[in-house]
């Protein structure tokens, strides 16, 4: 009972939560598809712009970091970074 107090006092507060990237209504930035090709795997994530949000499996340490630090680390590795869409 008490965690469901907390958390209508926090709607009060903030809001509802929404789902998505965590960017509250029109300011929500579009997310962008990349694909990673290595020698040894293909892989996406997708970023909003900000920060990676969504990521594949063998390449998980890449969340929460920007683009530009996603995009450095391919090129120092001699990966491929191709945005899709």
């Amino acid at each position: 009972m008490q965690l469901k107090r907390a958390v209508l006092a926090q709607q009060e507060e903030h809001g509802p939560r929404k789902a998505g990237n965590g960017v509250r209504g029109s300011e929500a930035a579009p997310l962008v598809l990349v694909r990673i090709v290595a020698p040894h795997f293909v892989a996406g994530l997708e970023h909003d712009n900000d920060r990676v949000r969504r990521v594949a499996p063998i390449i998980k340490y890449m969340l929460g970091w920007t683009p530009r630090k996603v995009w450095d680390y391919c090129q120092s590795k001699g990966w491929k970074y191709k945005t899709l869409v």
